[in-house]
Order: structure tokens, then C-alpha cells, then sequence
């Protein structure tokens, strides 16, 4: 985390108006409440609660999902486009854990305030990351039927019903499931998860399948490249 940081300048790039986008706010909303729960479990003395707290936000949370949504826009997209520095801002207001004794100690603690807590932004992503869990059965499936050897081979096409709001644009969805494309369709009335192999060649540089001529690059990194 801290590395992806490098030239970043809070104070020209945390401004009202600076880029930001769903999964971002999302994983700050996880993090606040991840806070708020360490903080509590140590006014209690509850260290054994404080620790499963610790482990569950790092692999469940950072590990399994956020950092696997982020390796994409990180170092593939453009050094200052607005989906890297809104991963970059994430970063910069994540909780940072300390490698040495000294450094706890010489580090200021800002309290957390329940209020800051977004309740309402954790209880909408809840229907996507059973839709993710969904997902990431289906590629297992097709994984062990020899369909795709990677998760970037797959095309998906998602049938969801009218119900389902998603709090994301249907544009990022590919990038949260780590697939090369998604296709939505919510006119459904169940849902219905179906693995494709992606149509496109591969990208030398992002390793999507978008490309139109193999061994050649994408039309996004060619735009970066340019």
C-alpha cells in the first residue's frame, strides 16, 4: 500500500472534488467500521476479539477482495488517471500498520466516530458480494471443465432480476470479478451466472483478453501508451 503511494500528494489530490470511485468508497466504508470495531474491542480489553477483527479485515477483506480489484488500475492505467488516484487517495486514508515498536509509538490515533460509520453504503454492497461469491463459484466450474485456465480468459453473462440495484456501474463489474468482460442483462427474474471464453486476444501489457489482433495491445493501454 504504502509503495502505490509514491509521488502522491495529498494535498493537491484529497480535495472535495477528487476522483473517487464506488469500490474505493466501499473499502473505505469497510475500513472506518473496521476501526471503529478495533477501538472498541481495546476499551474492553477484548484483544482476542481485536485480533479476529485484524485478520478478518486483511485476508477477507484487503487480501481476497480489495487488493485483487486494484493490481489492474494501479499499474496498468495512467499515473494520474482518475480511477489510479482514487485507489491512491484509498490508500492514503487506510489504517497503516506499524512494522516496529517505535513507529507506534512516535504515531498519533484518531479516534473514530460512529457517525462516520456508512452504514448505508456497507448495507448496499451487500447483494454484489453475494453476487461475487456467485461468480467466483461459476469460474471454479469452469476452470475444472477446461474452459479457462484464468480468470481473465472469461466472458460473463449476468441475468439479474429487476430487484437486484447495483452500486456500482456496469462498467467496473469487470474489473470486481477480475474477468475480461461482463455483460448484464436485468430483465430477469432469478439469476443466472453462464462462463464464456473471452472472444478477444490476449494483452501483453494488462493480460485482458481485448485485444483485436493477437500480441497486440488493447485499446485502453494503447491510450495510455500514446
Amino acid at each position: 500500500m504504502i509503495g502505490n503511494l509514491n509521488a502522491f500528494d495529498p494535498r493537491t489530490t484529497l480535495s472535495a472534488n477528487s476522483p473517487y470511485n464506488a469500490i474505493d468508497n466501499y473499502a473505505t466504508a469497510v475500513s472506518t467500521k473496521f476501526r471503529l470495531e478495533i477501538e472498541q474491542y481495546h476499551s474492553m480489553y477484548s484483544f482476542n476479539k481485536a485480533v479476529a477483527s485484524l485478520n478478518q479485515y486483511t485476508n477477507a477483506h484487503l487480501s481476497a477482495f480489495y487488493f485483487d480489484t486494484l493490481k489492474d488500475r494501479l499499474y496498468t492505467d495512467a499515473l494520474d488517471s482518475p480511477s489510479r488516484l482514487s485507489a491512491q487517495k484509498t490508500f492514503h486514508l487506510q489504517p497503516q500498520l506499524t512494522g516496529k515498536a517505535q513507529h507506534i509509538y512516535a504515531s498519533d490515533w484518531h479516534a473514530t466516530r460512529l457517525q462516520y460509520v456508512d452504514h448505508d453504503q456497507l448495507q448496499s454492497w451487500e447483494p454484489l458480494m453475494q453476487l461475487r461469491d456467485t461468480v467466483n463459484k461459476s469460474l471454479e466450474v469452469a476452470r475444472s471443465q477446461k474452459l479457462i485456465t484464468a480468470s481473465l480468459q472469461a466472458s460473463l453473462r449476468l441475468s439479474l432480476p429487476k430487484s437486484l440495484t447495483l452500486p456500482v456501474p456496469a462498467s467496473e463489474l469487470a474489473n470486481l470479478f477480475i474477468v475480461s468482460d461482463v455483460q448484464v442483462d436485468q430483465s430477469g427474474k432469478e439469476l443466472s451466472v453462464s462462463v464464456e471464453k473471452a472472444s478477444g486476444d490476449k494483452c501483453p501489457r494488462c493480460w485482458t483478453y481485448t485485444s483485436q489482433q493477437p500480441e497486440s495491445l488493447c485499446a485502453r493501454c494503447e491510450s495510455v501508451l500514446s
